[in-house]
Order: structure tokens, then sequence, then C-alpha cells
């Protein structure tokens, strides 16, 4: 069993008090781990600890006061979490009223059985003596509870993969190789990293096609949003039956995902087209157990995954695409027109596409384009696996810049006039 304290440190004397009174539970078979704040290490990020243990612990301990109700911190990162898993019946919350509180029983966890009888803790040391010693024999009836309940993967294997998989996947080996040694080395979560149409979600669906039959739960999320991240961990929920899940209730639904996340093994979840850690934050679970893949044109996410930047294709894989692709079979003009489109895979999946549907050949494309690109790059057959064409994309990633920073999108516009040469920096001095 473990245990969360969640307390203010004005009142670090009852704290203590009570820390002392639970080093007797060590005895229990098997014995609690108990953990509160002092026990971060030194150099770790505390705000990631602190929400670890808190989606870890089975018992949560709320030492209320005035100083533990007026602490924001207490109340968004730690109360407000603890009473969601509660609801979710993945743990218990336990108040306990170290000093006489106004009100505390009209707060959100004010309906709960407070230790002790609801009566505070403080007062003089034989009073003190005889709270923690009915406080402590609550908190070992508790210990001695199946306080979570297990939820069991349905025998049956739950796979939700949208994407289908893609009959002319190209190259990438040494990329489906990186995630599966990433993610089987223990590491939180792997990551693809590139620019848009460079095809980091078709990897990802190759790599979840590839291994899905060595997952019990193989689970595709879009993660663009909020709202759609929701929208996946609410069917996912739905999918397993877990307890808590509530389909009006989306942060209710999250933590019950979150938890499974964090006590069964044996699924992939993919998370697609995610913006940034800071974003995606209250989609990751802080302990996993099984597999997370992300793929991310943001490539800051070293403190939350393994990064791995996903690079455009070889001359030789683009014109073997092309050349597959559309039917044709001149290789010289496949290998002309693949540098021609920079063997970005989107790209090369639009012209080839293009030949196929017209009936035309790579070559007259390269001279096409040459003359109305973005007409041309612009086309999406119905029969392909992107969900957008090329200038879609280019105009999704420049609002996603102009959203961060108007300087760096002006910076970027005047950069398209330029060849595609070393640029001196001279030219950009003001």
């Amino acid at each position: 069993m473990k245990i969360f304290i969640s307390y203010s440190h004005k009142d670090d004397s009852l704290f203590q008090e009570l820390v002392d009174g639970l080093a007797g539970l060590r005895f229990l078979i098997p014995p609690p781990l108990v953990w509160h704040d002092k026990l971060i290490p030194l150099a770790s990020e505390w705000d990631e600890e602190i929400r670890a243990a808190l989606h870890a612990a089975d018992l949560v301990l709320l030492l209320v006061s005035r100083d533990f109700m007026k602490s924001q911190y207490i109340w968004e990162k730690e109360m407000t979490p603890a009473l969601a898993r509660h609801e979710a019946g993945q743990c218990k919350v336990l108040p306990i009223i170290l000093r006489h509180t106004a009100a505390w029983e009209q707060s959100p966890f004010g309906k709960l059985q407070a230790a002790f009888r609801g009566k505070p803790v403080s007062g003089s040391p034989n009073k003190r003596d005889k709270a923690w010693k009915e406080i402590i024999e609550g908190v070992i009836a508790l210990a001695e509870q199946k306080t979570t309940a297990a939820v069991s993967i349905p025998p049956a294997p739950q796979h939700h993969l949208p994407i289908p998989r893609n009959r002319l996947f190209t190259g990438r080996d040494d990329d489906l190789k990186w995630i599966a040694d990433t993610l089987a080395s223990g590491r939180p979560a792997a990551l693809l990293h590139g620019m848009g149409g460079v095809g980091k979600t078709q990897t990802a669906a190759e790599y979840a096609h590839r291994h899905a039959d060595s997952y019990k739960v193989a689970w595709w999320v879009a993660a663009q949003t909020g709202a759609e991240a929701d929208a996946g961990y609410g069917a996912l929920a739905e999918v397993l039956k877990l307890p808590g899940y509530d389909p009006r209730n989306n942060e209710q639904t999250r933590q019950a995902v979150l938890g499974w996340m964090a006590r069964e093994s044996g699924w992939l979840v993919v998370l697609d087209n995610a913006e940034s850690p800071k974003d995606l934050a209250p989609w990751l679970p802080a302990t996993a157990k099984g597999h997370l893949l992300i793929t991310s044109r943001n490539g800051n996410w070293a403190n939350r995954a393994a990064v791995h930047d996903l690079d455009v294709w070889s001359i030789s894989q683009a014109a073997d695409f092309l050349l597959e692709r559309s039917g044709d079979n001149d290789r010289a003009a496949a290998e002309k027109l693949g540098a021609a489109l920079g063997c970005l895979p989107l790209a090369c999946e639009t012209a080839a596409a293009y030949v196929a549907e017209t009936g035309g050949s790579l070559a007259r494309y390269a001279e096409l384009l040459a003359k109305q690109p973005v007409k041309l790059l612009d086309f999406l057959p119905q029969d392909t696996i992107y969900a957008r064409s090329l200038p879609q994309v280019i105009h999704l990633a420049t609002e996603a810049v102009e959203r961060e920073s108007s300087l760096a999108a002006e910076i970027l516009r005047a950069l398209a006039w330029l060849a595609p040469d070393n640029i001196p920096r001279w030219l950009l001095d003001p």
C-alpha cells in the first residue's frame, strides 16, 4: 500500500507527529510505503515527483488546516487530482483535521468521513496522543483492505488502429528498430519528431500494425487538441470498462485511464500529432507499465520522452516509392523528381498518386511541377492514406509558428523567397 501525505509546510510540527506515528506501520506485512515531499531527491523536478507519487498512491491523507485550505498549489495539484482518483475508485482519500478550520465540511472533500470523527488533532499533548492513536488505527485498517480495485485487461485483444496499414510503406527499418529498442528499454515514452509530411504518423502506424499482436491493447489517439485526446481516452475507457469512466466528465475519465496505465502492462498507446509536452501534460501518465509512442513536430520533449528525429527519404528510397506508387518504370525520372521534391514522403505520395490517376509519367509531372507547383502539390487522391495535402500541412505548420511568435513567422516568409542554398547571416541583420 502506498500512502501520500498532502500538507502545508506551515503545519510541519503536526505533520512530523503523524510521520512518526506511521513509522510503526513498517511491521505490517507487506509494510505500507509512506510518501511526502520531504522525500524528493536533490536535483529532481519536484512538481513531477509529486505528480508521480500522487498517481501511484492507494491512500491520500489530507492534513487540513487554514493554511492547507489557502494553498492554491495543494488545491490544484494535490487535492483535486486525489479526489478525482477517489471518485474513479483508484484510491482512498482520508481528511485529517489538524486545526479548527471553518467550513471545511463545505469543501469538495467535506462529504468524506474524516479521521478522529472530524475533530481537530491540535490541543494538549494528551489529546493529540489520543487523536493520533485513533488515526493510526484507522490507517492500519485501511492498509489491511484492498483499497484499489484491480482492473483486468479483457482477454480478447483490444486494437484500435484507424490509420490503415500502408502496403507501400518504404524504408524506415532503422527508425522502426529505434522505436522497438526504446520501448523495450523501459523508457517512459518514445517520440518521433520531424517536419510535416516527413512520415511520422505513417511510421508510428507501421510500428503499431507490425507489433499489434504483441499487445493486449493497441490504441490510437489523435492528440493535436485536448478535445481529441479526451475523445480517444474516453473511447479507451469505455471499451476497457474502467471504473470511473464517465462520458460527461473528461477529467474523471482521464484519471481512470492514467491510473490504468500505471497499473497494467501489455498495452501500446499512440498519441499522434501532439503539439508540445506542456499542452499534452494532462494526458501523459506519471508512471506507465506499458508503451507510449508519440509523434510531434515539436522536438522539445527530452524531459518526457526519448526523442528520435525522422529524416526525409534517401533519393533511392524516394525513387523506389515513386516507381511503385505511380506504375511508371523510368528510374532516372523518378530519382530526378524525388530530388526536386526534397525526398519528402508526402510530396512523393502526391506526385505518384497524380501520375497513377491521370495516366501520365513522372517525367511529365516534373515538367508540370516546375510551372504549377502549388496546384499539383495540392492534389489529394481518394485512395491516399494521408489526411492532408502538402500545402495544407505547410499552412497548419505556419499557423502554429504564428501562434508562438509572429516575428518567427515573418522571418520564415522572408526566407521562403530565397534559394535553398546557404544563406549569409548578414542578410538577416537589421
